[in-house]
Parts: structure tokens; C-alpha cells; sequence
């Protein structure tokens, strides 16, 4: 499990880039849908797959980084939404320090390398 929750980590590390660069280029690249969705990329995978035990998945820190994770989805969503939507400042503004985007990328890590620790 540690393994996949380091791998989570740096993917969604990448994210941050990914959604810079986006912005940049207007996010015409980026289906607002799949983004959203917390089931399409490999930690999604694994989180919801099946190869957590039942036993970690009613634990409150099991539920606590599948809440996390689908607000990260959410929040990256609503930033891809805002650039193809032409609204570059505000999607600026989501994945800046303190923006929405930047909290909720800060609380799924935090909450990651916790249960990491937990292990």
C-alpha cells in the first residue's frame, strides 16, 4: 500500500504542472468530465478497486482520502473548466497557494503521507 500512496503522491504532484501548462494553453486538451472524475486515474483505480481490503476500506482514513481525492478531481475540474471556458485569471487564481485548487491538492497529500506513516 505504501507504494501506491507514494506513486499517488507524484502523480498528483504532476497534476499541479499539468494544470499550470493547461491554463497556459487554454485546456483544450483536458475532457472536464474525466478530470473530474476520482475513478479514471491509477491511484482512482486502485483506491476503488479491489485490492484494498475490506477492512481498510471502513476505516475513517480510508473514507477521509476518497472524500480528499474526489475534491482534488473536483477542484482540478473546475480549473480546466474555467480556462477552456476563457477565464484564464480565475483558473490562475484556483491553482495558486491558498486558491481551490491549491487547498485541495494540500489536504489529499497531507492526508496521504499520514496514512503512509500509518502503515
Amino acid at each position: 500500500m505504501k507504494d501506491q500512496i507514494r506513486k499517488a503522491l507524484t502523480a498528483h504532484a504532476a497534476w499541479k504542472v499539468r494544470l499550470k501548462t493547461a491554463v497556459a494553453s487554454g485546456a483544450n486538451d483536458l475532457d472536464v468530465a474525466r478530470v473530474k472524475s476520482d475513478r479514471h486515474c491509477d491511484f482512482g483505480h486502485w483506491l476503488h478497486g479491489s485490492a484494498i481490503p475490506v477492512s481498510v476500506r471502513e476505516t475513517e482514513t480510508y473514507r477521509e482520502i476518497s472524500r480528499l481525492h474526489a475534491a482534488f478531481h473536483e477542484a482540478a475540474a473546475q480549473v480546466v473548466d474555467l480556462a477552456r471556458s476563457g477565464k484564464k485569471a480565475e483558473a490562475e487564481a484556483a491553482i495558486r497557494i491558498g486558491g481551490p485548487f491549491s487547498r485541495a491538492s494540500a489536504n489529499l497529500d497531507a492526508a496521504l503521507v499520514r496514512w503512509e506513516a500509518a502503515i
